[in-house]
């Protein structure tokens, strides 16, 4: 498991979740205007190096903000 930033417990954020409940796989990213400010990954946490380096720099993440929820995202391309 991996948690950073704003988890959003209230729910009161843009949130991209994923998750496969067979394969104990939870990902939800938080988005706030337009820049990740937090995230909780749980099973598979791949990506989250580039996830919290994308968190600490405030990056932009509209371009990808359609995608962030799909299992298959490249989290490289938050670099």
């Amino acid at each position: 498991m991996s948690a950073a930033g704003d988890i959003d417990a209230d729910n009161k954020l843009e949130s991209a979740v994923a998750q496969d409940a067979e394969k104990s796989i939870y990902r939800k990213l938080v988005i706030r205007d337009s820049v990740l400010a937090g995230v909780i990954l749980f099973g598979d946490i791949r990506g989250s190096n580039e996830i919290q380096n994308a968190i600490s720099a405030g990056k932009d993440i509209s371009p990808y903000r359609a995608d962030l929820g799909k299992a298959d995202f490249d989290f490289t391309l938050l670099k």
